[in-house]
C-alpha cells in the first residue's frame, strides 16, 4: 500500500489508490459510495473502521451500496451449502 494516495484521471472521474479505512477526502463529499466483494477480506476492526469511514464521507442522504459473499461461519445453518457455489455460478 503506497504511504500517500495516488490518482489518475479519465473523463470525470478520478481513480484514488489509498487505504479504505483512511480515505483522503473531505466530510461529506460523496452521494454514493460502493463497497464490492471487500467486506468479507477484512477482519472485523478493519470493517468497523471502514464503515465510520464511510459514514463519514457519505453525504445526508446519500446512498452506501454493499456487494459481497457470504463465508463459512457468517450464517452456520448455510455453511453446508456453500460448497455448491461453483455449481450454479462459476467459472462464467
Amino acid at each position: 500500500v503506497p504511504t500517500r494516495p495516488s490518482s489518475t484521471s479519465l473523463g470525470s472521474c478520478e481513480f484514488v489508490h489509498a487505504q479504505a479505512e483512511a480515505m483522503p477526502f473531505p466530510d461529506a463529499s460523496f452521494d454514493a459510495v460502493t463497497c464490492v466483494y471487500l467486506m468479507h477480506e477484512l477482519p472485523p476492526a478493519a470493517r468497523r473502521a471502514l464503515a465510520a469511514e464511510v459514514s463519514r464521507v457519505l453525504a445526508p442522504g446519500g446512498v452506501l451500496v454493499v456487494a459481497d459473499s457470504i463465508q463459512l461461519g457468517d450464517r452456520p445453518k448455510l455453511d453446508k451449502n456453500l460448497g455448491r457455489f461453483g455449481d450454479f455460478n462459476e467459472p462464467y
